[in-house]
């Protein structure tokens, strides 16, 4: 027996890690369980998702019978009633729609990039929640029910935006949702129990995977009889070698001892915020080590359904409570400002080096292209690495390139990077982007001053926010002569609806008068721009008139108006956006003139997201 200062010795050791190092413990856990699935599914050689979900839970089965033998990590279930009616009845439906849940979620990598899988991860709760008004677990409220077609709506952008769009692979991650969505409903008492009541079976995620894992162990091998087996090749086994399996497999497993200390450390307010910190860093991997090209629109959705999931989660208060407590606890530290800039410098370094050496290791400048099992596809042979495995003779790949410089060619040689200097190489480039941190400063100035923030804390932005406004002040002397030419031009078309030209022609008037903010002249500058978004709010309202009534003309069953009814789709999509921007843009002259009482938090929202809009135009004119 240990002596018990030895005991507490060690609790207190437990005690003094700071929360953080939990937290990136599992964000790092989770992020390699995900990467490594897919490298190993999708690149190096072994299509068997279902065999390899069936070992990662016999690896599972294997060491939780050990750990509850042998220490008191599994201790949790000795306070769980667990009776072969209840076995029966509960753990094995719940286990074999697990089952069903990893086999579809892992099948997914198979038919779609990481990056797409994660965006469509974001619909979980709107998965959940249906599921559980179909199961009557859940009540009517109009208030949740907006919140999650928001993030649907999000996921929609991101499924209508993503390239190489994988109907299969879309349904097998749908799937997943559904089984999980189902078994979660299923578990709702098992995980929300109290702990003097007799029909309590709540259970951290350890403890459960002691109970689920044989059962879908079982489950998987029935179904990679029949599914995987008449195709499996033992070579791809002995190919991939035993090492990388134990590694992934342990890989999963810690994955859920992450989980249990970082439940037991934090709150689900943490875990939740996490998470969603945690898929915004897979999907940027995922673009730096596959080359997955990610759309501007997938980015609008993704972050739009991102928005909606944390608000979903947390509310309007929790969001401010989590960032009111994250910086006092970064100010409560006892660090001075040097010591801070250490430590952010540290972990910046950290975070650096890991991505340097995932692009090194990814060995090839040009992206390669991702396995399909129902396509024949060829990729650049990898740089040798000890870490991964010899090729496989019945995965031919081509002849080897000449060799290049690895990661950092990756990165300047990158479509993404040629595309941003294309961008920022435009006046409205350049002028979308600073105008996107002079409002987002005003907003976070003024958030900062809302939570009571020291003056030395909200100087900083309230400096931005000024000086990016002067910067673009003189950037654009001379802009007002290109709008007046504007407005000669198109009132001189002959070609053109007589509503649209005077609509353009005020508005280019409006935007060429002189700049908001000048002295001894601000108000009528504001009228000004005022009438011109006033013409442009005109004009894209009676384009998608036009566009209506003209669409109601086309004749559906001939070709040329098939092409034409998508042309006219494009085009108000592209008016739709624009006057969402026009309509944001608003709050600012009707603010400044009196006639509104937004204050700087709604404005710098409202500037914010037109900016971004802007700058997601020019970004499309320059691809």
């Amino acid at each position: 027996m240990l002596p018990t200062v030895e005991k507490d010795a060690g609790v207190s050791l437990l005690s003094r890690i700071p929360s953080a190092a939990y937290v990136l413990n599992w964000i790092f856990f989770s992020t390699i369980v995900i990467l490594f699935n897919k490298k190993i599914i999708s690149d190096w050689g072994f299509p068997y998702p279902v065999l390899l979900t069936c070992w990662h839970l016999i690896f599972a089965t294997v060491l939780t019978q050990i750990l509850a033998r042998t220490s008191t990590i599994l201790d949790g279930r000795k306070t769980v009633r667990m009776t072969g009616k209840v076995y029966f009845r509960a753990i094995v439906p719940i286990g074999v729609l697990y089952s069903l849940s990893l086999v579809c979620s892992n099948l997914t990598y198979l038919d779609s990039s990481v990056a797409f899988i994660q965006m469509l991860k974001a619909a979980a709760p709107a998965s959940v929640l249906f599921v559980g008004y179909a199961f009557g677990t859940d009540k009517y409220d109009l208030k949740v029910l907006i919140n999650i077609c928001a993030i649907v709506f999000g996921v929609g952008l991101a499924s209508y935006g993503e390239i190489d769009f994988s109907l299969i692979g879309f349904m097998y991650q749908l799937g997943g949702l559904i089984f999980e969505s189902i078994r979660l409903i299923m578990v709702q008492k098992l995980l929300t129990g109290k702990a003097d009541d007799p029909n309590s079976y709540k259970m951290d995620p350890l403890v459960s995977l002691y109970y689920y894992a044989p059962v879908c162990a079982v489950m998987n091998v029935f179904v990679a009889l029949f599914v995987e087996m008449p195709t499996f090749k033992m070579a791809d086994l002995v190919q991939l070698g035993p090492w990388i399996l134990i590694a992934n497999a342990s890989a999963a497993f810690l994955l859920n001892v992450a989980s249990v200390f970082l439940i037991g450390k934090t709150s689900s307010l943490v875990l939740t915020l996490c998470g969603v910190i945690k898929n915004v860093g897979i999907v940027v991997l995922s673009v730096i080590l596959w080359g997955t090209i990610v759309s501007g629109l997938q980015w609008l959705g993704y972050s739009i359904a991102s928005a909606g999931l944390v608000y979903y989660s947390l509310g309007y208060e929790g969001i401010m409570n989590a960032c009111q407590q994250g910086q006092t606890m970064w100010e409560s530290r006892g660090m001075n400002y040097r010591g801070k800039n250490l430590t952010v410098i540290v972990a910046g370094g950290v975070i650096t080096t890991f991505l340097l050496f995932a692009w090194w290791s990814s060995g090839s400048a040009a992206p390669p292209k991702r396995h399909r099992r129902h396509k024949t596809t060829t990729s650049p042979a990898p740089t040798p690495s000890p870490f991964v495995p010899k090729p496989n003779p019945h995965h031919p790949t081509p002849h080897p390139q000449i060799p290049n410089h690895g990661g950092l060619d990756a990165l300047v040689d990158h479509p993404a990077l040629a595309h941003y200097l294309r961008c920022a190489a435009t006046a409205d480039g350049r002028d979308k982007l600073l105008r996107t941190i002079q409002y987002f400063s005003r907003f976070y100035a003024w958030y900062l001053y809302r939570t009571n923030a020291t003056p030395a804390a909200i100087k900083p932005f309230d400096a931005f926010k000024k000086q990016f406004g002067l910067v673009r002040k003189a950037m654009r002397l001379g802009k007002n002569i290109e709008h007046f030419k504007n407005a000669k031009v198109a009132a001189d078309r002959k070609d053109l609806d007589p509503v649209l030209k005077y609509a353009a022609v005020g508005r280019q008037l409006g935007y060429g008068a002189p700049t908001p903010n000048a002295k001894n002249i601000t108000r009528n500058s504001q009228k000004a721009w005022l009438t011109g978004l006033s013409f442009s709010v005109v004009s894209g309202l009676y384009t998608l008139w036009a566009l209506k009534d003209r669409e109601a003309r086309l004749d559906k069953k001939d070709g040329e108006s098939v092409v034409e009814g998508k042309k006219i789709q494009r085009e108000r999509a592209a008016i739709q956006l624009q006057l969402f921007s026009d309509c944001c843009d608003l709050v600012m002259p009707t603010s400044s003139l009196g006639w509104t009482g937004f204050d700087d938090g709604i404005i710098g929202i409202a500037g914010t997201t037109s900016s971004l809009i802007g700058l997601y135009g020019a970004w499309k004119k320059t691809a």
